[in-house]
């Protein structure tokens, strides 16, 4: 949410709120990231579950129609890392920022683990380091439990005491949590142009990102 659509807002409220603040921003393939979104929006949409969020709504159009969408609505913004980077910059040094992906976390946990608490200064020894385990496997049940979603959450029920509370623990715990969609593909002239403008943001960024995107399975290949 800190490098969301308003992530300058976010930035000088951070650094108000506390100027020696240490930052650690997690970078993740931009074409994985917007999949993903899309995949989470469509769950969301399928399950009924309330949101203020047009993204949501726009996923029942399918993969295309959404990222058209998104691209002249602006909310397109959390891609381009290296403006993001930027803007903490003008607040933070570099020395209170703290980059790494969720590439690098996949394929070498211990470490990358080791360097955030090196940077936040806490003894790695410590701390008893456990493998990444994904946490939102869950069997499909958009349909029937799905259709109760709406009712649970902002029905009759909901007027009660803890009742919402109540209601979202039971969506978490048995409501769909990982939607069976076919991997979509992006147009191309679209994604060619996406991917000419990240990597000129990229190279823009006031400390080097290469390492992190040489980490970006699909950057260089989707087109």
């Amino acid at each position: 949410n800190y490098s969301g659509v308003n992530f300058e807002v976010a930035a000088k409220r951070l650094y108000t709120y506390n100027s020696d603040a240490k930052l650690i921003y997690l970078l993740r393939d931009p074409f994985e990231r917007l999949y993903s979104e899309w995949a989470m929006c469509l769950r969301n949409f399928e399950m009924r579950v309330p949101s203020d969020n047009p993204a949501v709504e726009w996923a029942k159009y399918g993969f295309s129609t959404w990222m058209e969408k998104l691209w002249h609505s602006g909310l397109i913004k959390p891609l381009f890392y290296g403006s993001i980077i930027n803007c903490y910059l003008k607040y933070f040094s570099q020395d209170s920022l703290h980059v790494t992906t969720l590439e690098a976390l996949s394929t070498s946990f211990n470490q990358e683990i080791g360097k955030i608490l090196d940077f936040v200064e806490v003894e790695s020894s410590t701390i008893n380091l456990l493998s990444p385990t994904k946490s939102n496997a869950r069997t499909n049940l958009v349909g029937t439990f799905a259709r109760l979603a709406p009712f649970m959450e902002t029905g009759l029920l909901a007027k009660l005491p803890n009742a919402r509370r109540a209601a979202y623990g039971l969506r978490r715990e048995w409501f769909l949590r990982s939607l069976e969609a076919s991997r979509p593909c992006m147009d191309p002239c679209m994604g060619s142009q996406l991917k000419q403008l990240l990597v000129d943001d990229f190279r823009d960024c006031h400390i080097n990102l290469d390492k992190y995107v040489s980490q970006f399975a699909n950057i260089g290949k989707h087109f």
